[in-house]
């Protein structure tokens, strides 16, 4: 318990399993046991630049672009494999404005609104325009400040990227109720049902087809 070696090679290997893996919450489960082992591994061999390599990759596919670009940095300090610090350099570099974007986020939910706008405005047009979760923060900052008809034009861009995001509808179901638009809120209200009604078959059928794999191996 105490090797960081046997913790990395076990982040290896159940990064292995989910990169193999179909169902959804069978990949969840291996990324969430692959990311916490890369770490244990970076905790207890601080010079372990594989680790590093592997963790920084983890951050990225959960959108926690700051600690991504940290965890690399230590990477590139430890690493002499010049093909992967180049890869890395690279990826250094993308993550510029995803950065920028992510302490917008933290700036809205430390209650800097005003701020969060500023830093997240920019990036409404070009590449990053898809990314749901800035449109979400928008529209928390813009709530946060009272201004009610700009959140909810936030939310529902949400919805156009992300139509099942149920915190969304939550959100503007709360809008609409408080701007007294009743109609406008028993929409969201039917389609949470439905989201929610989707999300508990599908579980269901997930958990049908795991039983019957079982039997079957």
């Amino acid at each position: 318990p105490d090797n960081a070696n046997a913790y990395y090679c076990y982040g290896r290997a159940c990064k292995d399993a989910y990169e193999a893996g179909k169902e959804e919450e069978v990949v969840g489960r291996f990324k969430a046991e692959s990311l916490e082992a890369f770490e244990i591994a970076t905790i207890k061999n601080p010079q372990l630049a594989e680790a590093f390599y592997f963790l920084g990759y983890g951050y990225v596919n959960l959108g926690l672009y700051i600690k991504a670009k940290l965890t690399w940095e230590e990477f590139m300090k430890l690493s002499g494999d010049e093909e992967l610090r180049k890869e890395i350099g690279e990826r250094l570099a993308q993550l510029e404005q995803p950065v920028k974007i992510e302490n917008g986020y933290n700036l809205v939910l430390s209650g800097k609104f005003e701020e969060g706008i500023a830093a997240l405005a920019p990036y409404t047009d070009g590449e990053y325009a898809s990314w749901w979760p800035l449109w979400y923060y928008l529209g928390a900052a813009y709530e946060g400040l009272g201004s009610d008809e700009e959140a909810a034009a936030c939310f529902l861009e949400v919805l156009r990227l992300s139509p099942s995001n149920g915190e969304t509808m939550k959100e503007l179901i709360h809008l609409y109720e408080k701007m007294g638009d009743e109609e406008k809120a028993a929409k969201y209200r039917t389609k949470l049902e439905i989201v929610r009604e989707n999300a508990e078959k599908d579980r269901a059928e997930a958990e049908l087809s795991r039983r019957e794999e079982t039997k079957l191996n």
